[in-house]
């Protein structure tokens, strides 16, 4: 099991988990491993989550940002037909081995795997585009092919789109409660420019939490409201930090939310552990931390948007990793100062532990080695698959230019806007 969490950041995992909000991850930190997870720049989330899927550099696998240039000048979204090298799904795909992925950057189009693929889709329908609206990460569209893996499992997975749709008052309620009422119209903003992320993960987590069931090989689920949540909130939770704090009353009613949403994160982890069974591997990693941003910024009351950002990752601050589970080192205790948290590896040797726990080979041409101090001695010292020069055959790499050239599914002018309103794009 791999979640996939943006942004989760060490500062506020370590208080929640001496308070008791973050049960969960403490458990899995108790019987496993964990530290800090180095991490690259530029700190974007499709070049950092494909570096992990794959264990290159961005110059090899393709994604270096969230969109490239078209043709005709225009600005087109990176697609998974822009990568150029295989990710973990393709190489357990050829090893016969079961991999479903759930919400992974870049999967849209779906590519045929050995398993259930859930497209994190950014796309947009020639109906929605005649009247200016598109498709936010984490939405599946009636009718549109591309999204789902198989395709006979389609009817299943939009039922789940509609019945999280349907709940998602009440979940919102129940992740953020008292500071929903708070209705500013600059706070309104905040909630209004976040509720489709919380949508998102409720649509992720509980297919995950059915998939589990199914005991594939490697199941990867990617939430990320903790990324979302800390780029909008993170002047309620340190006001301090600011030369222009929100009004007492505000951090009052909002100085949770990130802590709230971190524990909802914990409660959809253990929720989707429940149907998986005792003896699964756990690993829980994130692509980079989060930190103060435009602390000297003026928030007037009339921002909105990119304007309200007040959290950020422009420096490569390390992610969170966890791991725990058959063949996983035991610590046995939680740090209580982030100076306890040891550095376990970077980013690129995700994608190398992760085979070498499921006995699968690496690519001499991967950046990264498994994690020695997180896997147990006796797993690597019985590892029968031997090393290969490069899982991306001729073949392969030619069939990827062949896709590369196609022209793009679509244009998404909605998700290209809420990029840049998180900041990330000019």
């Amino acid at each position: 099991m791999l979640f996939a969490v943006d942004g989760l950041e060490w500062s506020v995992v370590l208080p929640l988990l001496e308070s008791g909000r973050m049960p969960t991850l403490a458990r899995l930190m108790e019987r496993g491993s964990y530290g800090r997870l180095y991490t690259i720049q530029p700190t974007l989330s499709p070049v950092i989550w494909t570096t992990i899927a794959t264990a290159r550099r961005p110059a090899e696998h393709g994604i270096t940002g969230f969109e490239h240039k078209g043709p005709n000048g225009n600005a087109l979204l990176f697609t998974s037909r822009d990568r150029r090298t295989k990710a973990f799904w393709n190489i357990l795909t050829d090893s016969a081995r079961r991999v479903d992925v759930v919400g992974w950057w870049l999967t849209y189009p779906v590519e045929p795997i050995s398993g259930v693929m859930v497209a994190q889709t950014n796309t947009v329908t020639a109906a929605q585009a005649r009247v200016k609206k598109g498709i936010r990460k984490g939405s599946l569209v009636d009718g549109l092919s591309g999204q789902l893996h198989p395709p006979e499992r389609e009817a299943e997975y939009f039922a789940i789109v509609r019945e999280t749709q349907s709940l998602l008052p009440q979940l919102a309620r129940e992740v953020f409660g008292e500071a929903l009422d708070s209705r500013t119209p600059q706070v309104a903003s905040l909630f209004e420019d976040s509720l489709w992320v919380l949508r998102a993960d409720a649509v992720y987590a509980e297919i995950g939490r059915r998939l589990a069931r199914e005991h594939a090989d490697l199941l990867a689920i990617y939430l990320s409201g903790t990324d979302v949540v800390g780029h909008r909130f993170w002047r309620y939770r340190e006001p301090d930090r600011y030369a222009h704090p929100p009004p007492p009353e505000e951090v009052a009613q909002l100085r949770e939310v990130i802590a709230d949403y971190y524990a909802y994160i914990d409660r959809s982890m253990a929720a989707i552990l429940a149907e998986a069974g005792d003896d699964v591997r756990v690993i829980v990693i994130s692509d980079h931390g989060m930190e103060a941003d435009r602390t000297d910024a003026l928030y007037p009351p009339d921002a909105r948007g990119k304007a309200l950002i007040s959290g950020n990752h422009w420096h490569p601050l390390p992610g969170v990793f966890v791991a725990a589970g058959p063949g996983i080192v035991r610590t046995g205790r939680l740090p209580s100062t982030l100076a306890e948290l040891p550095g376990v590896g970077s980013v690129f040797d995700v994608l190398p532990t992760l085979l070498a726990l499921l006995d699968l080979p690496l690519g001499q041409d991967m950046r990264g080695q498994p994690m020695e101090a997180v896997i147990e001695p006796s797993v690597l010292a019985g590892r029968r698959a031997a090393a290969i020069p490069s899982h991306d055959t001729p073949e392969w790499r030619s069939e990827r230019a062949r896709l590369a050239a196609e022209p793009p599914p679509s244009e998404d002018a909605e998700r290209i806007e809420q990029l840049r309103a998180l900041g990330y794009l000019e």
